[in-house]
């Protein structure tokens, strides 16, 4: 493993996709008000925000498995070790204190024991309960400190690991935005399938071409089921099955997506590689962006009309999509190499 890696330019995309994705997740709302007064729309919304964009961590999760072993041929233990600590966990450390001071009251009040505000703390640290999103974290921070010995691992006994390991996603185990046992059990396959698109990416690539009217009637049968599934309520009563169906739908959207755009192999595009080269330090801060206080501003605005609710609710994500990137490329500016510190960029 010691040939010099090319720069591939769709999994570079495939990043910009992903993190889009994550933020639509999160931003793409409308205040809980309109639930009763515009419930037709806020349904749509809802549904729509579920079926597109729920579980774009495995895109994510995915990139982050492949990058690993595609550029394993220049590994140093030390070296990664620190990188992830320096883009990851600083961040990760700074954004939630950050966030603690501005939620403080919520942590220290008279009435709590300062043994019980240390441990709701400390609570926020370990299992990234600072905002929705950062639960992936912790997370991702044990993937990255076992995958050194995935390295180790023979390939024909890893090829068997991933075909295992790749039916275990299908019981639906991912508890929400919760860390725990099952959550690995439904998102660790996907890294390891990542790795082993990695291994053999060339031929791998083919056979997805080869299949790829199979993997597009797949990402449109599950998707179909997704919206049955919200339409007639299975998924309060059957999340675990809606769960597992989700897996299969992203996971063909993502070898769709990373074959559509090797066709953007040989082109230069600036938004998507902005987007990509800032995707984490957007997971970072999101939501701060869009937080609850700009949204209920923004829709001060929009009040009473139903007919620009929907095309409200999309212009928004749109703005707070775009004003993060903006937002994390002004302190990369400001401060340099620095910054990964801070934003993980």
């Amino acid at each position: 493993m010691s040939e010099k890696k090319l720069f591939l330019k769709n999994i570079h995309y495939f990043r910009a996709f992903a993190i889009i994705n994550i933020v639509l997740v999160h931003v793409w709302t409308i205040p809980e008000r309109y639930k009763e007064s515009h419930h037709t729309t806020y349904t749509f919304i809802t549904t729509a925000r579920e079926v597109l964009f729920h579980d774009s961590t495995i895109y994510f999760i995915f990139i982050s498995g492949f990058l690993f072993y595609y550029l394993s041929s220049k590994f140093e233990l030390r070296r990664y070790y620190k990188n992830k600590a320096a883009n990851v966990i600083s961040p990760y450390i700074v954004m939630t204190s950050l966030i603690l001071i501005l939620k403080i009251n919520e942590y220290i009040r008279p009435e709590y024991s300062w043994f019980f505000s240390l441990k709701k703390i400390l609570t926020v640290f370990i299992y990234g309960k600072a905002q929705v999103q950062y639960w992936y974290i912790p997370f991702i921070t044990l993937v990255f400190i076992i995958s050194p010995f995935l390295l180790k691992i023979p390939k024909d006994i890893f090829l068997r690991i991933v075909f295992i390991a790749s039916v275990l996603p299908l019981f639906g185990t991912r508890t929400a935005t919760e860390l725990s046992f099952w959550q690995y059990i439904y998102f660790f396959p996907i890294y390891l399938q990542g790795m082993y698109v990695a291994m053999d990416y060339s031929n791998i690539i083919l056979k997805i071409d080869r299949n790829k009217i199979y993997l597009i009637l797949i990402a449109i049968t599950s998707s179909a089921f997704i919206i049955i599934s919200y339409w007639n309520s299975y998924y309060i009563s059957s999340p675990k099955l809606t769960e597992s169906v989700f897996y299969i739908q992203k996971l063909s959207i993502t070898f769709l997506i990373i074959l559509a755009f090797q066709k953007l192999e040989n082109k230069n595009i600036p938004i998507l590689n902005n987007f990509a080269t800032y995707s984490f330090a957007i997971y970072f801060t999101h939501i701060l962006v869009g937080y609850n206080s700009v949204r209920t501003y923004y829709y001060h605005f929009f009040t009473d009309s139903s007919f620009l609710i929907l095309p409200a609710s999309i212009l928004y994500a749109v703005i707070i999509t775009f004003t993060t990137l903006f937002i994390c490329m002004g302190v990369k500016k400001l401060l340099g190499k620095q910054s990964r510190y801070f934003i993980g960029a």
